[in-house]
């Protein structure tokens, strides 16, 4: 007596039982092992997704290792260079943010990397009035 192990109408696997007893198994001995093969199914495929689940999770965080010390890298780069660099983003609405800024953005303007991150507008507030429409017509253009 047998039974297909299948999942989602793929056939992944057979149980076979046999006996040396002519008639040894019954309707109900099928039921059961039909019942098991499903079980054994949903075993196997729920298996199937753990290992992928944990798969994907390995690499997020092959990958979150490699941006952390690409980030070192580029922070440690960022503080050696003379003069200040930094991130402007332009947000739909018009408004931008400065996600990152070198320490020197301190020495420079007076502002904390930090105080930029989230609103760039205290950052106009420091550059030359003369300066400001030549800045923020090249910031539109790039």
């Amino acid at each position: 007596m047998g039974a297909p192990i299948s999942i989602y109408g793929e056939v992944i696997g057979f149980i076979l039982l046999d006996s040396g007893t002519p008639g040894f198994f019954t309707p109900v001995h099928a039921e059961r092992l039909e019942a098991f093969a499903n079980q054994a199914a949903l075993a196997i495929h729920n298996a199937h997704l753990l290992q992928h689940a944990q798969e994907e999770i390995a690499e997020r965080k092959r990958a979150e290792e490699e941006l952390r010390v690409e980030k070192e890298r580029i922070e440690k780069i960022a503080t050696a260079a003379p003069g200040m660099i930094g991130s402007l983003r332009l947000r739909p609405d018009g408004s931008g943010c400065m996600p990152f800024a070198s320490p020197a953005v301190q020495d420079v303007y007076g502002f904390l990397p930090a105080d930029l991150a989230e609103d760039i507008t205290p950052f106009f507030t420091r550059v030359h009035a003369e300066d400001l429409p030549g800045l923020k017509a090249s910031i539109q253009e790039s």
